[in-house]
């Protein structure tokens, strides 16, 4: 099992048991640009953070329906 995680600050929307809206996709295509065990996280979110975790690698990646490059960080969690 591979496991990829996209983490975006945004609102989101709940319909049913399901959380809905576009930050809800961007952290799903965050996600897919992960590489194997790899959390990256959007610049939003790393600023709300406000430092508390290790980041280990910055750059900006293309996500599918969304246009321009996204500004992201690898959070270390080793």
């Amino acid at each position: 099992v591979v496991v990829r995680i996209g983490i975006h600050l945004a609102e989101a929307s709940r319909s049913g048991l399901d959380y809905i809206g576009t930050g809800v996709t961007r952290a799903s295509r965050i996600g897919m640009s992960a590489g194997p065990g790899e959390i990256l996280a959007s610049a939003p979110t790393l600023a709300a953070a406000r430092g508390q975790h290790a980041v280990s690698d910055k750059r900006s990646v293309e996500l599918r329906g969304i246009s321009g490059p996204v500004d992201v960080v690898a959070i270390a969690w080793r």
